[in-house]
């Protein structure tokens, strides 16, 4: 087990590549944060996406805790941290996953979707790798 008792952090941990990422995690040892925000939080059957992980995280024998907040958000690093060693007592590993693509061509496009996507992808991993 390569993270046995580690305390693991994934921003966007609710479905994709952030859910693989906190499932393979807690597989090999690990308590996992999970970080997600509103609307990505797609629902699976009767579970909300952020349960089913919870679930899978439960199934495998390790703590799981999900923190919701925008990545973008300079107090959003803060909180998952916070509440993470609240409920872990320190955190070992941060995966910051959180990202947007939204597809555009460049040359047309609208500033406010740059804006948005320099916002997450950019500073919200600044923002929780600075708070970690």
């Amino acid at each position: 087990m390569l993270l046995k008792d580690k305390v693991v952090i994934v921003t966007g941990g609710s479905r994709g590549i952030g859910r693989a990422i906190a499932v393979a995690c807690a597989r090999e040892g690990a308590d996992v944060a999970i970080n997600y925000w509103g609307d990505n939080d797609a629902s699976y059957g009767r579970r909300s996406a952020v349960e089913e992980v919870l679930a899978e995280i439960a199934a495998l024998g390790r703590r799981g805790l999900a923190v919701e907040g925008n990545v973008a958000a300079r107090e959003t690093g803060a909180e998952l941290v916070r509440r993470t060693v609240e409920a872990f007592g320190r955190v070992d590993v941060l995966a910051s996953n959180a990202g947007i693509c939204p597809f555009h061509a460049f040359l047309d496009m609208p500033a406010e979707v740059l804006e948005t996507t320099v916002a997450v992808n950019l500073n919200g991993a600044f923002f929780v790798t600075q708070a970690a």
